[in-house]
């Protein structure tokens, strides 16, 4: 078996002794390694165009955003089940990812960041005028018909239907043709296109496929919080968190968002506790968040995953593991692979 198959193995064999322990563990505790779940599979899913492909995506709230209030509308407005509701969710953040892509992704640098971060606080004044997320007054989504303790196991399970997911989509795109391209899109994007890859299809894939993702946890967020508005779920706390958790793990590896994840959930507990304690501000976490991307960006812009593979002495995951921009190009290319 291939290295890659038997960790893709283990990774849905982790995730379904994560989702059976759920049943087994104290529901406080499931609770808290919900939001847990959670990041790992928007980290992942951000990881893919900003981590592979180097594009700062300061968007990822606004599909989690539109899935849980699309969620929330056909729940509430249609009746539809959660499942359902959930997938409509997803799609609404899909039709969403596919046209702020085609726009976005023209632009490059910073401009394509600013367009992502502004993009969000476009759709939260949306969702805030328009009647059918009932504007500022916010959603209440109906509840499961199960006990408090079972109801917070089952969303946990679905945090972790996804989270696997978006781990096993980032581990194969970093060992495949697709993440190759990403690699050579982020290193040279003139001189990709010059080779023959097709960027922007390459690129708009990347973008849709971490769309899907948060639409996916917004609306199993929708549920579980079961009441939500727009000044919440459009949150930029979330972005700057999903950001954070990336670029500290270790973006170019599929690990390093899992990591990230584990540091800065730790970190965040404790921010809370000590801003409890000494009377501060909650939002110091967001001037703290600041300054951690930018010492990560100054000291250690590979993040964990990149401090590690140096102490060892080895090369960096994404450069070790994808081909060079030539290679890419020069690859016979498989039937149907239209990269």
């Amino acid at each position: 078996m291939r290295r890659e198959s038997l960790r893709l193995v283990l990774v849905a064999g982790a995730g379904v002794v994560v989702a059976i322990a759920a049943w087994l563990l104290n529901a406080g505790f499931v609770s808290v390694l919900t939001p847990i779940v959670m990041y790992i599979a928007l980290s992942e899913g951000w990881t893919i165009l900003g981590g592979y492909g180097g594009y700062l995506n300061l968007g990822m709230v606004t599909f989690f955003g539109i899935g849980g209030l699309a969620a929330g509308v056909a729940a509430t407005s249609f009746h539809a089940g959660p499942l359902p509701a959930i997938l409509f969710g997803v799609a609404a953040a899909g039709v969403s990812g596919l046209l702020v892509g085609l726009v976005s992704l023209n632009l490059r640098g910073a401009y394509f960041g600013i367009f992502t971060f502004v993009s969000s606080f476009i759709f939260m004044a949306i969702a805030d005028t328009v009647g059918f997320t009932n504007g500022e007054a916010g959603m209440m989504l109906p509840s499961v018909t199960a006990s408090s303790d079972a109801a917070a196991r089952i969303w946990f399970d679905a945090f972790v239907v996804v989270a696997v997911v978006a781990v096993a989509l980032a581990l194969y795109v970093q060992r495949s043709r697709w993440g190759a391209a990403l690699t050579a899109i982020r290193e040279d994007e003139p001189a990709a296109e010059v080779l023959g890859i097709r960027t922007m299809r390459v690129k708009l894939l990347a973008f849709l496929a971490g769309a899907l993702i948060a639409g996916a946890v917004g609306g199993i967020y929708a549920y579980q919080q079961q009441f939500i508005y727009p000044e919440t779920i459009f949150s930029d706390l979330i972005t700057l968190q999903v950001v954070l958790m990336a670029v500290a793990g270790g973006a170019t590896s599929w690990i390093g968002p899992i990591l990230g994840t584990l540091i800065v959930m730790g970190l965040s507990t404790l921010l809370q506790i000590g801003a409890g304690q000494m009377a501060i501000a909650p939002q110091i976490d967001r001037v703290i968040y600041g300054f951690i991307l930018i010492a990560v960006g100054l000291f250690a812009s590979d993040g964990l995953v990149g401090i590690v593979s140096r102490r060892r002495g080895q090369r960096r995951p994404a450069s070790a593991r994808s081909p060079a921009p030539a290679e890419v190009a020069s690859q016979p290319k498989a039937a149907g692979d239209g990269l």
